[in-house]
């Protein structure tokens, strides 16, 4: 770790593995230091974590102030989406419609401080197209409001009368841009509502997947981000708590059954040993330890993608492959999420490419304030490395 990450970047790893552990520990870190470090870990969506740490230092009253208060911020926001999503679950199965809470509230009960992990919205999944129906109907007469923009294909975005951000899940997660990817991924979830169970969150009970598939969402959630502009540190958090808790062996065979079977088991191998050499996970007997170059490799790439890939605006897309097949495969996928329902009129295509296309130059233009070209190069580059993941590499 020595040659690849920066001073902070050492510290806020370290201070990060001494608070999922539940360490009371606090590093010795110049003011000048604690600002750039806080930054860092605000950009990661991670600041809340270190509330007790921060409140533990010698930054003086005032920089303690600031820093605490966001930190303050995000319990309130997590008490309201976790009651927000308590109401809609209600709602939902006080009409018989089987429905489970995704991400989320659902990981931070692992956390020392479950209140401290942040989330931005409220993920519930509802099962059948005939109860997705019903739940948008129960959510509208609620005073829920749809909203007019609809950016992904596996759930369908809904304000709160507060405001709050409620994804109404159709499917697990996005779709990829390797079909029989897909095809795998959604074979393998057919039977997903058999595998829901009951906890408490918070002192709250809420139906959660069970173990093994409710890892398999992280992993996916992380993979489809991955893919995209990547992901930062929080979610490599969640993966340590999750994992430092007691598993049953059951869920663990399951979990390795679902990773195996989608060609995602070097994927997890790799995030695993991330977690393993520097934040420190125990082994979970769930795969293969990586090398800890190769690990400390993938941890350079999200240190440098932060939250969602925020940290560059000509982060967009890695490609499953290379040459101008790949960069055709994930333009058409675009497409199709761009426009789920007439791409189903194959004679609509070439519009809708024209539109995809010009919807891509304007975005980077206007809203990511870079070229297309840098977007391009960006993304060549990021792709170099995916062969070593060996993605949806199916058993036979």
């Amino acid at each position: 770790m020595e040659n690849k990450f920066t001073t902070s970047e050492k510290v806020l790893i370290k201070l990060l593995a001494g608070v999922l552990l539940n360490h009371k520990k606090v590093e010795i870190v110049g003011e000048k230091e604690w600002e750039e470090l806080l930054l860092r870990a605000d950009k990661h969506q991670v600041l809340s974590l270190l509330y007790d740490v921060v409140e533990a230092s010698d930054l003086s009253n005032e920089k303690k102030q600031e820093w605490t208060t966001k930190a303050k911020q995000i319990v309130f926001q997590n008490y309201h989406l976790l009651f927000t999503a308590k109401y809609v679950i209600e709602l939902l199965e006080k009409s018989n419609v089987p429905c489970v809470l995704l991400k989320g509230a659902t990981i931070a009960e692992y956390f020392p401080v479950p209140e401290l992990r942040k989330s931005g919205d409220v993920d519930i999944m509802a099962f059948g197209e005939a109860n997705i129906k019903k739940a948008e109907k129960l959510l509208q007469e609620a005073g829920f409001k749809k909203s007019r923009e609809q950016h992904a294909s596996h759930h369908i975005l809904w304000y709160s009368p507060e405001g709050i951000e409620l994804e109404l899940h159709i499917k697990l997660i996005e779709q990829f841009s390797v079909k029989n990817a897909n095809q795998k991924v959604d074979s393998l979830l057919e039977d997903l509502e058999m595998h829901i169970q009951r906890n408490r969150i918070m002192d709250v009970e809420f139906p959660v997947l069970s173990d093994g598939y409710q890892a398999y969402h992280l992993l996916l959630h992380m993979l489809v981000h991955y893919l995209h502009s990547g992901f930062g540190l929080r979610l490599l958090c969640d993966w340590v708590v999750f994992w430092n808790r007691k598993v049953a062996e059951k869920e663990r065979e399951e979990y390795k059954r679902l990773i195996a079977s989608s060609g995602l088991q070097k994927f997890s191998d790799v995030i695993t040993s991330v977690c393993i050499y520097f934040f420190g996970l125990d082994n979970p007997r769930i795969g293969e330890c990586s090398s800890q170059e190769e690990a400390e490799c993938f941890l350079n790439e999200v240190l440098e993608a932060e939250e969602f890939g925020s940290s560059d605006s000509d982060r967009l897309i890695v490609l499953y492959g290379n040459g101008i097949r790949a960069y055709a495969r994930e333009f058409h996928h675009q497409m199709k999420m761009n426009y789920p329902k007439l791409e189903k009129i194959w004679i609509l295509w070439p519009i809708l490419w024209i539109s995809t296309l010009m919807r891509f130059v304007i975005n980077n233009h206007k809203l990511r304030k870079t070229t297309s070209w840098r977007v391009l190069r960006k993304t060549h580059v990021r792709s170099k490395n995916i062969k070593k993941l060996q993605l949806f590499q199916m058993e036979s």
